[in-house]
Formats: structure tokens, C-alpha cells, sequence
């Protein structure tokens, strides 16, 4: 017997929905479905709400890694600061996190405590 609680028709073991599962459960295209959970391009407002009853029902959510390889980008700012306690830094941090995620941007921010081997290894990981 299968555990379905909570999941929508699928087992606990089974893969989480893709793009796909959702344009064949809203009878769009993949390219539809995307433009559709995108905000982007032309989507009649019957089809948008077709593709956004299919990705609730699917408990879809977008792969953000996945988009980010097709895309070349990460969406992601990179912030190396000698030291986050520091009022200065504090409140510039703020503003750019602020900032960015009205960009539509993640922040990460490293701490190096004013050190230069853990400013050369967080740049390192940033660009990673």
C-alpha cells in the first residue's frame, strides 16, 4: 500500500513534478506552461489559470538550479565582507539584500574577519 497523504495522487518515493508533468496535466506545451509560471510572452488568461491549477495540484515548484544551468546565470549577488558586526557593513548589506531581491536577486554573504585567506577562499566559493 502507498503513502499518498499530502501528496496529490503520488507516493512519497515518486520524483516531484516537472515542467512537463504540468503543461500534459493543463494540455499546453512545455514552452506554454513555462511562459505561464514565468509571467512572460503571450499566455491567454484561460491557459495561465489552466497552468497554475496544474502546478498546485502537482505541488510543482520551479528548479532553481536547473534554470540556472539552461540559463548561465544564478540570479545570486555575492557579498564578501570583512565584518558583518561592523554597523558600517550592517547596514550596506541590508541595502544591497534589499536591493537585489527587488531585482529578482538571492544575496549570499561571507564574513572573512578582515582576514585575506578568507577573503581569497570566499571569492573562491563565489565563483564556484
Amino acid at each position: 500500500m502507498s503513502n499518498n497523504a499530502g501528496n496529490n495522487g503520488r507516493t512519497t518515493n515518486e520524483r516531484p513534478a516537472r515542467l512537463i508533468d504540468v503543461a500534459r496535466r493543463a494540455k499546453v506545451s512545455r514552452a506554454t506552461a513555462a511562459r505561464a509560471l514565468g509571467g512572460y510572452g503571450l499566455v491567454g488568461d484561460d491557459t495561465r489559470e489552466r497552468v497554475m491549477a496544474a502546478a498546485r495540484e502537482l505541488n510543482y515548484s520551479a528548479n532553481v538550479v536547473a534554470r540556472a544551468m539552461r540559463a548561465g546565470t544564478t540570479q545570486t549577488i555575492g557579498v564578501v565582507v570583512a565584518d558583518i558586526s561592523n554597523s558600517f557593513f550592517s547596514y550596506a548589506i541590508r541595502a544591497i539584500i534589499d536591493t537585489a531581491t527587488l531585482a529578482g536577486y538571492q544575496t549570499l554573504v561571507l564574513n572573512t574577519d578582515d582576514n585575506i585567506n578568507k577573503e581569497i577562499d570566499a571569492v573562491r566559493v563565489l565563483l564556484e
